[in-house]
């Protein structure tokens, strides 16, 4: 058997060594992120503050916006009884003129047979 050279477990323990110090500072950070210490806490509570105002103007404008909707909504269904009633109109106008037509018609055939039978 080959016995290894030295170098090999001298860069094998450096690498492990780095590897270690490395995970202990990404540790440490992500510690620090966690528990607030890496950004001061007055930023932190501004940055709330400005989240907070930001979601109360966007649930603010939801909130109008729906009222909105329901406004068009329920002009649209008057709107839609509107032009129902309206049709409704226009049909018995129609039945009405087609009533006149047929007393016009009855009228002058009356006539018609008056004057045909004198």
């Amino acid at each position: 058997m080959i016995p290894m050279p030295h170098t090999d477990n001298v860069s094998l323990y450096v690498v492990g060594g780095l590897a270690v110090v490395l995970i202990g500072v990404l540790s440490a950070v992500m510690r620090a992120i966690t528990r607030g210490d890496l950004v001061p806490r007055s930023t932190m509570d501004s940055r709330l503050a400005d989240r907070d105002a930001e979601i109360a103007r966007i649930t603010a404008r939801a909130d109008a916006q729906s009222a909105a909707l329901e406004v068009a909504t329920v002009l649209t269904t008057e709107q839609a009884h509107t032009i129902a009633t309206q049709a409704d109109s226009i049909s018995d106008f129609s039945e009405a003129q087609r009533l006149n037509v047929r007393v016009a018609n009855a009228l002058h055939n009356t006539v018609a047979a008056d004057a045909g039978g004198e």
